[in-house]
Protein backbone atom coordinates (compact mmCIF):
# COMPACT_ATOMS: atom_id res chain seq x y z
CA UNK A 1 0.00 0.00 0.00
CA UNK A 2 1.35 3.41 -0.89
CA UNK A 3 1.11 6.53 1.23
CA UNK A 4 -1.13 8.10 -1.42
CA UNK A 5 -3.79 5.47 -0.65
CA UNK A 6 -4.02 6.57 3.00
CA UNK A 7 -5.81 9.63 4.30
CA UNK A 8 -4.76 11.29 7.53
CA UNK A 9 -7.55 12.26 9.92
CA UNK A 10 -6.86 14.79 12.69
CA UNK A 11 -9.15 15.42 15.65
CA UNK A 12 -8.15 18.22 17.98
CA UNK A 13 -9.80 19.33 21.20
CA UNK A 14 -8.46 22.02 23.45
CA UNK A 15 -10.11 23.97 26.21
CA UNK A 16 -11.38 23.88 29.72
CA UNK A 17 -14.68 22.42 30.82
CA UNK A 18 -17.42 24.46 32.48
CA UNK A 19 -16.70 22.65 35.76
CA UNK A 20 -13.03 23.67 35.55
CA UNK A 21 -14.02 27.29 34.97
CA UNK A 22 -16.42 27.11 37.94
CA UNK A 23 -13.65 25.58 40.12
CA UNK A 24 -15.79 22.46 40.73
CA UNK A 25 -13.36 19.81 39.46
CA UNK A 26 -9.68 20.67 39.63
CA UNK A 27 -6.55 20.32 41.68
CA UNK A 28 -7.12 16.74 42.80
CA UNK A 29 -3.43 15.94 42.28
CA UNK A 30 -2.10 19.33 43.37
CA UNK A 31 -0.11 19.64 40.14
CA UNK A 32 -0.10 23.13 38.62
CA UNK A 33 -1.33 23.25 35.02
CA UNK A 34 -1.33 26.24 32.71
CA UNK A 35 -2.87 24.26 29.84
CA UNK A 36 -3.24 20.88 28.19
CA UNK A 37 -3.93 20.12 24.54
CA UNK A 38 -4.48 16.79 22.82
CA UNK A 39 -4.02 16.12 19.11
CA UNK A 40 -5.15 12.79 17.65
CA UNK A 41 -4.17 11.67 14.18
CA UNK A 42 -5.08 8.46 12.43
CA UNK A 43 -4.51 6.74 9.11
CA UNK A 44 -7.55 5.78 7.07
CA UNK A 45 -7.52 3.74 3.87
CA UNK A 46 -10.25 5.29 1.73
CA UNK A 47 -10.72 2.06 -0.26
CA UNK A 48 -12.47 0.57 2.79
CA UNK A 49 -14.32 3.76 3.70
CA UNK A 50 -15.80 4.11 0.20
CA UNK A 51 -16.38 0.33 -0.23
CA UNK A 52 -13.96 0.11 -3.15
CA UNK A 53 -12.22 -2.94 -1.67
CA UNK A 54 -14.21 -5.19 0.71
CA UNK A 55 -10.92 -6.61 2.01
CA UNK A 56 -9.94 -3.26 3.52
CA UNK A 57 -11.29 -2.13 6.91
CA UNK A 58 -13.33 1.08 6.79
CA UNK A 59 -11.94 2.21 10.16
CA UNK A 60 -8.71 3.82 11.23
CA UNK A 61 -5.58 1.70 10.83
CA UNK A 62 -3.91 3.36 13.80
CA UNK A 63 -4.21 6.36 16.09
CA UNK A 64 -1.41 8.57 17.37
CA UNK A 65 -1.99 10.94 20.29
CA UNK A 66 0.19 13.93 21.09
CA UNK A 67 -0.47 15.51 24.48
CA UNK A 68 1.12 18.87 25.21
CA UNK A 69 1.25 19.79 28.90
CA UNK A 70 2.11 23.34 29.93
CA UNK A 71 3.15 23.11 33.58
CA UNK A 72 5.97 24.21 35.86
CA UNK A 73 5.75 20.80 37.61
CA UNK A 74 8.66 18.38 37.62
CA UNK A 75 8.92 15.18 35.60
CA UNK A 76 7.74 12.96 38.50
CA UNK A 77 4.55 15.00 38.93
CA UNK A 78 3.88 14.95 35.18
CA UNK A 79 4.29 11.16 35.15
CA UNK A 80 1.84 10.89 38.07
CA UNK A 81 -0.61 13.12 36.18
CA UNK A 82 -0.25 11.03 33.02
CA UNK A 83 -0.81 7.75 34.90
CA UNK A 84 -3.91 9.12 36.64
CA UNK A 85 -5.43 10.53 33.45
CA UNK A 86 -4.68 7.34 31.50
CA UNK A 87 -6.53 5.29 34.18
CA UNK A 88 -9.65 7.49 34.08
CA UNK A 89 -9.92 8.78 30.50
CA UNK A 90 -13.10 7.39 28.86
CA UNK A 91 -11.84 8.12 25.33
CA UNK A 92 -8.58 6.24 25.91
CA UNK A 93 -10.53 3.37 27.47
CA UNK A 94 -12.81 3.11 24.41
CA UNK A 95 -9.82 3.14 22.06
CA UNK A 96 -7.85 0.52 24.00
CA UNK A 97 -10.67 -1.91 24.81
CA UNK A 98 -13.38 -3.66 22.88
CA UNK A 99 -16.57 -1.74 23.53
CA UNK A 100 -19.90 -3.34 22.61
CA UNK A 101 -21.96 -1.16 20.29
CA UNK A 102 -25.70 -1.55 19.84
CA UNK A 103 -27.19 0.25 16.85
CA UNK A 104 -30.92 0.79 16.54
CA UNK A 105 -32.36 1.99 13.25
CA UNK A 106 -35.70 3.77 13.23
CA UNK A 107 -37.90 5.09 10.47
CA UNK A 108 -39.88 8.27 11.11
CA UNK A 109 -43.62 7.67 11.16
CA UNK A 110 -45.01 7.80 7.64
CA UNK A 111 -41.78 6.49 6.09
CA UNK A 112 -41.70 3.37 3.97
CA UNK A 113 -41.52 0.24 6.11
CA UNK A 114 -38.59 -2.13 5.87
CA UNK A 115 -39.23 -5.46 4.15
CA UNK A 116 -40.14 -8.25 6.58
Amino acid sequence: MTTSQLTRLCIVRHGETAWNAEHRVQGQLDIPLNGVSVKLTGRLDLRGFFAVDEGVRPGLRDIHATVTIDSPAGADDIERLKATVDRHCPVLDILRNVTPVKTEYRLPSGSAKAAA
